[in-house]
């Protein structure tokens, strides 16, 4: 039989423990603490391991490249980073990639919000004919994945100097242009088609719950539509605005198939068609650099995004009365 610990340091240390064994047993009679333990592993097993080991290549000389490297397998090296970020050929590995995906995600979000920001509207706030129609085929995009889209582009746009094979307009006579049927351009389109849904349904359920009477007293106190656009409604709509933001980013930064179907025939490459080429080669170390890229920059668009929400919450509405929807 254990001893008790003696003294006041001792004492004090086995009430810590006795305590803590109290709130831990206390903790997993909770069904909820057990449901969040067994998740946490699943996600540290299905998830937090395997990304924790591709970045791990980064830092590792990996089979095949002890030769060029001078070490061997399984070391640690800078090798990978400097590869992909500082050498000769890092502007087409990763600068140039990033450039153009950080160019393709601006002009779909612009796209997207600017539509979107309309449709959503009209679907929330007006009383057009066939408005509950219109708002369910606006959603179809984003049923459909969004390299069908891409290989529709390519049925209509694609010419024969650099798909090999005449599409739907060069058919008819009319020779469409490299930057129309490949590259940057429909790649925004594309994506922008595919990603209006998102901004249509989150900004719709901010415009349906917002408070019509904030608008309708300022209306009748002489504010113009200026004003209660950017002084009212828009400080309110700015969480569900930043969220689409950064959901679309996201989307931007992991998207392949449109890229490549677009892409690939006039050598325009995003990161995720850099990161595929390198898988390809092997090079496993530099795609491994690659792919903790996409994963920063989608780190750090999440920051920005919980940081500007904390600076939304600023805008509330206080009052005593129930919130007075527009249909």
């Amino acid at each position: 039989m254990n001893a008790l610990p003696t003294g006041t340091v001792g004492s004090n240390q086995y009430s810590r423990w006795f305590a803590m064994r109290y709130h831990l047993r206390l903790m997993m009679q909770t069904p909820t603490t057990l449901i969040g333990v067994v998740l946490a592993v699943i996600f540290a097993y299905f998830i937090a391991v395997p990304v924790f080991s591709l970045l791990l290549d980064a830092f590792q000389v990996q089979f095949g490249d002890e030769r060029r490297i001078g070490d061997v397998t399984g070391s640690w090296t800078d090798y990978y980073i400097n590869r992909a970020l500082l050498s000769p050929i890092s502007q087409s590995l990763f600068w140039q990639p990033l450039s153009h995906t950080m160019r393709v995600a601006l002009g779909v979000i612009v796209i997207s919000l600017s539509l979107g920001s309309v449709l959503a509207w009209l679907v929330s706030r007006s009383n057009m004919f066939g408005k509950k129609w219109f708002a369910t085929a606006l959603i179809v995009p984003y049923m459909l994945p969004a390299w069908t889209f891409a290989m529709a582009w390519t049925t209509i746009f694609k010419n024969r100097s650099t798909g090999g094979q005449q599409g739907w307009l060069e058919s008819l006579g009319i020779e469409p242009a490299d930057w129309m049927a490949y590259g940057e351009l429909p790649i925004i389109i594309i994506l922008s088609l595919n990603y209006i849904p998102f901004v249509i349904l989150l900004l719709g359920n901010a415009l349906r719950s917002f408070d019509t009477q904030l608008e309708d007293s300022a209306r009748i106190l002489g504010a113009p539509s200026r004003t209660i656009t950017f002084k009212i409604i828009m400080p309110l709509m700015l969480p569900a605005l930043m969220s689409a933001c950064v959901l679309i980013f996201a989307k931007v930064l992991g998207e392949f198939g449109v890229s490549y179907i677009l892409g690939l025939p006039v050598n325009y490459e995003v990161l995720s068609t850099s990161l595929y080429r390198s898988i390809e080669s092997r090079q496993t170390g530099v795609a491994a650099v690659l792919a903790g890229a996409i994963m920063f920059f989608g780190i750090i668009s999440l920051l920005i995004d919980a940081t500007l929400l904390r600076e939304a919450r600023k805008f509330v509405t206080v009052g005593s009365k129930g919130v007075m929807h527009r249909t």
